[in-house]
């Protein structure tokens, strides 16, 4: 499993990479510090949190993002416009992180839309009334079932037993925080 460093400092990759804690980063533009300068420091992809960005502008902002470099990746909140942006981002070869997944139907149609990357918010779908890790794992057995391309990414893990858990339903990756990550190091 892969470990996405959410909104790290540049000590935070430096520290967590040295010990192949950290396979990539989830970063906005926030704080001055520009996505593109996150592809030196990280080996693997880049996502750029667009968010803020209204519906209408992220297919722009998404193929701004992917201009960056071949590991930068677009990362948008779960929503109808979000799987038409991964639709059609596939097919401009731009990759897309869709995020904010509460259930396994959403997370089926992120995928069925061509993400590259599909979240499953751990904390939502807990808030929502489920079996948080049922779905991640129900997420989990649909990709692989039905050979989808998307690698499946737990988010919004809040603890090291959930991000063990996690682990345990073969996720390709999990977003976590530098101090969860560490606890990975035997440094809670």
């Amino acid at each position: 499993m892969k470990l996405f460093l959410l909104e790290p400092t540049p000590k935070d990759v430096e520290a967590l990479g040295a010990m192949k804690l950290c396979d990539g980063v989830v970063v906005t533009d926030a704080g001055g510090k520009k996505p593109g300068a996150w592809l030196d420091r990280v080996e693997g992809p880049v996502c750029v949190a667009l968010a803020g960005v209204a519906a209408k502008g992220r297919a722009e902002r998404a193929r701004d993002v992917a201009d960056l470099g071949d590991r930068a990746v677009a990362h948008v909140p779960m929503g109808p416009d979000a799987l038409l942006l991964a639709a059609q981002a596939y097919e401009e070869g731009v990759p897309v992180f869709v995020d904010g997944c509460v259930d396994a139907l959403e997370a089926l149609g992120a995928a069925k839309a061509l993400a590259t990357y599909v979240g499953v918010s751990l904390r939502g779908a807990a808030a929502g009334g489920r079996d948080a890790l049922k779905v991640l794992d129900d997420v989990v057995g649909l990709v692989e079932r039905y050979e989808l391309e998307a690698q499946v990414v737990a988010t919004d893990v809040e603890s090291a037993h959930q991000l063990l858990e996690a682990a345990l339903t073969g996720v390709s990756a999990a977003v976590v925080d530098a101090a969860l990550a560490r606890t990975l190091a035997g440094r809670a």
